[in-house]
C-alpha cells in the first residue's frame, strides 16, 4: 500500500532565522566551511537557496580519479564513512585495500571547449575506449552509445559540454600514475580532441613544492 500526499504550497526548503541560524563573528579566510552534521544550507546572489553536503568539490571526474584508487566496493566505502563515529573520526579508515596511492587523470575535449557556451558537435565516433572497463579506468562525460552511428565501438559525442572524456590511471608513485595514463590516453580518438601536455610536468613541480613545505608526508 502507498500513500501519496501532495503539496500545494511550494516551500522551497524555506527556513526561520530566529530557529534555524546565528551570527558567528569572524575575521579571516574561508577555505572550507565545516558544520558538525556536514549539511549547509547556502544562498547565492539572484538565486535559489539550498541544502548542499559539507564536502570538497572536486569536480566529477576527479572525484571518479580518487575512486579509481578503492579496490573494495564503493557502497561500502561510503557506507563506513557516513557511519564513522561522531568521535574520533579521523582516526577511522574506510578505505581498506587501495590499488595506488596516486592516480592521474586528463580531460580529453573538443573544441570549442574550454568556452563554456558554442555549439558543441554531437554524433561524433570515439575510439579507443573499452567500455567494460571504463567504469574504471576511464570517465565518459560528454558521450554516450549509439552504434548506429559509430559502428562496433558504440560510443559518439553527446555535444553537451565539449568535456568528451577523463581516463584515469593509478599507481604507487605520482610518476606512474602519468605513465599508466599515457598508455590509456593514447589509443582514445575522436575528431578535433584537444588536449593539455604539461599536466604531468605542471604536477610534479607542484608536487615537490608542497612537500618542500611539509604538507605532504
Amino acid at each position: 500500500m502507498y500513500h501519496v500526499n501532495e503539496r500545494k504550497v511550494k516551500m522551497d526548503g524555506r527556513i526561520f532565522p530566529q530557529r534555524h541560524c546565528k551570527y558567528v563573528p569572524y575575521d579571516g579566510h574561508t577555505v572550507c566551511l565545516t558544520v558538525p552534521y556536514h549539511r549547509l544550507y547556502v544562498r547565492r546572489p539572484g538565486g535559489p537557496a539550498m541544502w548542499c553536503a559539507n564536502t570538497p568539490r572536486f569536480g566529477y571526474d576527479a572525484s571518479a580519479s580518487i575512486f579509481s584508487l578503492i579496490e573494495g566496493d564503493l557502497g561500502k566505502f561510503f557506507h563506513e564513512i557516513v557511519t564513522a563515529p561522531d568521535e574520533g573520526w579521523m582516526d577511522h579508515d574506510p578505505v581498506g585495500p587501495l590499488r595506488g596511492r596516486w592516480a592521474a587523470s586528463e580531460r580529453l575535449t573538443m573544441p570549442p571547449y574550454p568556452q563554456e557556451q558554442g555549439d558543441f558537435t554531437d554524433g561524433l565516433p570515439i575510439r579507443g575506449i573499452d567500455i567494460e572497463s571504463a567504469y574504471r579506468n576511464c570517465y565518459l562525460w560528454d558521450a554516450m552509445m549509439d552504434k548506429r552511428r559509430s559502428g562496433e565501438d558504440g560510443l559518439v559525442t553527446v555535444g553537451i559540454n565539449g568535456i568528451v572524456a577523463c581516463p584515469i590511471a593509478s599507481a604507487y608513485t605520482p610518476e606512474g600514475a602519468w605513465k599508466g595514463l599515457e598508455r590509456i590516453s593514447k589509443p582514445i580518438k575522436f575528431p578535433n580532441l584537444q588536449c593539455r601536455d604539461d599536466l604531468e610536468e605542471s604536477t610534479l613541480k607542484r608536487l615537490k613544492e608542497v612537500e618542500v613545505m611539509g604538507w605532504l608526508k
